[in-house]
């Protein structure tokens, strides 16, 4: 994790349940971490878990799709605000429970600047009806593409992809969740309109 980095590289770790973590070379970007399960003996980012010792010196941002959890059961990165000031979280505006000091509450297509990093949101609805954000962050050369939960309303579907504001060197990577009960059209979308250089698909269930 404390190996340097160059402008245009990084690591990828899939996480617990259904999180991610991404390493640039400023930023450590966390998506949709939850702990779920009987932790290692060890947590480490290697074997898909957040420690407070490993992260503590990174400056870390961390991306909710959507609610997470049960109403005040604050996760552990949330845990760990007050002793990180550099943690920043972002959240549907659905899932204001979750909210700290340091969390920015966003609604639909929003762009967020901060220091050598823009975040950009699309908002669906999930199969239950309820909001989720997808992210394009622009990160130290890198772009990151993380997919909100796949709804079943195309159009609104198609609309928010197509309203993105694509990177002019394109897609770094592009992280896709596949739900194994809906079509392959939403995945086979994103990749034709974005283009991304690289392409992970996976399933949230």
């Amino acid at each position: 994790l404390n190996n340097p980095l160059a402008d245009h590289e990084g690591y990828i770790w899939k996480m617990n349940h259904r999180g991610w973590a991404f390493k640039t070379s400023e930023y450590l970007i966390i998506f949709d971490y939850e702990e779920n399960g009987i932790s290692p003996e060890k947590p480490t980012l290697s074997n898909g878990w957040v420690s407070p010792e490993e992260i503590q010196d990174q400056k870390v941002i961390v991306c909710y799709s959507a609610y997470h959890g049960k109403p005040g059961n604050m996760d552990k990165l949330h845990s760990l605000e007050s002793l990180m000031p550099d943690m920043t979280f972002f959240h549907d505006k659905s899932d204001r429970w979750r909210g700290g000091e340091n969390t920015i509450l966003l609604d639909g297509t929003y762009t967020y600047l901060m220091e050598n990093l823009k975040l950009e949101t699309y908002e669906t609805t999930d199969l239950y009806g309820m909001g989720s954000l997808g992210y394009i962050i622009q990160v130290n050369g890198i772009s990151i593409f993380y997919s909100s939960f796949i709804t079943e309303d195309k159009e609104l579907f198609i609309r928010s992809i197509d309203n993105l504001s694509v990177p002019e060197a394109g897609i770094t990577v592009a992280i896709i969740d596949i739900p194994p009960a809906i079509e392959t059209f939403f995945s086979r979308y994103i990749i034709e309109r974005l283009g991304p250089q690289h392409v992970i698909l996976y399933s949230r269930q």
